[in-house]
């Protein structure tokens, strides 16, 4: 059962953060908002199939997603995740406030998009 917030309960989360300083960081900040519950971290993009799979069985709300390691993988992920059905909200997370990533994400698919630091 989640933890309740003042504005309603955790949002539960797959993150996926080959950039093991980037999710430190986003991590650090989760005991201070309890915005999120993390279900998983996975620390390299996974294939698609083993996504979808994960996705499955651990019915997240969001996945929190690393763009910054491989920008190509990580708007390809983007655009897998957006199309999963039950639909899956994508979150990007980036080191710092880059334009032309926030652009890509979005347009691949993304609600939102958080760079460090994150609180």
């Amino acid at each position: 059962m989640s933890q309740l917030l003042q504005n309603g309960p955790e949002i539960t989360a797959l993150l996926i953060a080959p950039d093991r300083e980037l999710a430190r960081k986003f991590l650090e900040t989760i005991p201070q908002t309890r915005g999120f519950q993390i279900l998983a971290d996975l620390k390299s993009y996974p294939p698609h199939q083993t996504l979808e799979i994960r996705a499955r069985q651990l019915k997240p709300q969001v996945v929190l997603l690393d763009l910054c390691s491989d920008p190509a993988i990580a708007v390809d992920l983007v655009r897998y995740i957006a199309a999963l059905n039950p639909p899956v909200q994508v979150v990007g997370l980036h080191l710092n406030n880059d334009s032309q990533m926030i652009l890509q994400s979005l347009r691949a698919g993304a609600v939102e998009f958080l760079y460090a630091p994150f609180d």
